[in-house]
């Protein structure tokens, strides 16, 4: 089967404003539901950056989506009482996404909700990207092979690519899009993605053609699907940079009998020694070891018990400022009960507040030692 080029299989740019798909009332539910901080609001704000940066908004439309963005809340780190997610894998990378082009694009703005500027917060998203990628890189995904999660970390990274300064990040990104849709090449078949997942959902793995994944792999692979702007998932399918490498599109696509081999992830008696000898960004400190732990816990997998067990023992022992700000990762570390059932609906069920941030919060940069510039072609 012959296999063509991504450039053959993209989809028309993303549509400008007033086109049909893209109106007011479309722009201004992005912006109250930022504004609200629901459940997915860091999916929200990637859209809303997108159609900043790319669809020409009218003068009072592009002011309000702006006072969204600086008064979104990216962090766990960052004060707010909220129905958001931060802290799982998937979540991680696309509210570091939104947090990078944010301050990348309001450099010296300041953002309402902690007082730093964007300058400050696209350094701290810039380490916490580094960092997400090289784990990715390194010890593969802890929500391995999901047909939602990788949906998710897939659009976050091509909306990255597409828009980052930062030519560096931009080649790690794309080195780990690489990997993802590897992934999804090897272990999907006719464009079904149903193999065994670190996290998933009942109406996806019994009707997959209806898994955010589904989008993705035809656009990389098949016939480009057209554009929901509803969907942060066409934040992939309106790429700009980014290439399918066309040694994957042929996996993908020409499809022998054959036996994959694979591993995903840490278990977690190796958390502590790898990320201590990681090789490029060695970590000991109790919040870094907390941020991997209960971000890998974020599956509907075995271990997951474990795992926030061990974050929970990391809070404990961990001298932070201000315990009672991190209440509801103790609450899910001593429960668990977020991953008990085998019916467990999607996490927009899920309320609570996030941490509070620390009174003397500080840029999350790398020591200067780590931070040096590696030879050409290395992945740090």
């Amino acid at each position: 089967m012959a296999v063509s080029s991504a450039d053959q299989r993209r989809l028309a740019p993303w549509p400008r404003f007033g086109s049909g798909a893209l109106e007011t009332v479309h722009v201004r539910r992005l912006i109250d539901v930022v504004n609200a901080r629901l459940y997915s609001a860091d999916h929200r704000a990637l859209l809303l950056l997108k159609c900043m940066m790319s669809s020409e908004l009218p003068a009072h439309l592009y002011d309000q989506a702006a006072e969204a963005i600086l008064g979104f809340r990216y962090s766990m780190l960052e004060s707010g009482s909220d129905s958001m997610t931060l802290w799982t894998e998937s979540h991680q990378v696309t509210a570091a996404v939104a947090e990078y082009l944010a301050g990348q694009l309001y450099p010296t703005r300041i953002f309402s909700n902690d007082g730093r500027s964007g300058a400050r917060h696209q350094r701290a998203a810039q380490a916490q990207l580094t960092i997400w990628l090289s784990d990715r890189f390194r010890f593969g995904f802890s929500e391995w092979l999901s047909s939602t999660y990788y949906a998710y970390d897939l659009a976050a990274l091509a909306l990255l690519v597409d828009h980052a300064a930062d030519e560096a990040l931009v080649e790690r990104a794309t080195m780990v899009m690489d990997i993802a849709l590897l992934d999804l090449a090897l272990h999907s078949f006719n464009g079904r993605v149903v193999p065994s997942m670190g996290r998933a959902y009942t109406e996806q793995i019994m009707h997959p053609e209806t898994a955010e994944i589904a989008p993705i792999w035809a656009s990389a692979f098949g016939q480009a699907p057209d554009i929901d702007v509803d969907k942060v998932t066409s934040l992939f399918l309106a790429r700009e940079r980014y290439e399918v490498p066309a040694a994957i599109c042929e996996l993908a696509t020409c499809q022998p009998e054959r036996r994959v081999l694979s591993s995903h992830g840490l278990d977690v008696e190796e958390v502590r020694d790898e990320l201590r000898r990681h090789p490029f960004h060695p970590r000991s400190q109790s919040l870094d070891l907390i941020r991997f732990l209960v971000g890998s816990a974020g599956g509907h997998h075995a271990g997951d018990h474990r795992r926030l067990g061990a974050g929970h023992a990391c809070l404990r022992s961990a001298e932070l400022p201000d315990p009672g700000a991190h209440a509801p990762l103790h609450q899910a570390a001593e429960s668990g009960a977020h991953f008990d059932s085998a019916d467990d609906e999607p996490d927009h069920q899920r309320k609570g507040a996030e941490p509070r941030q620390r009174a003397d919060h500080q840029d999350e940069q790398l020591p200067a030692e780590q931070r040096s510039a590696l030879p050409a072609g290395r992945f740090r």
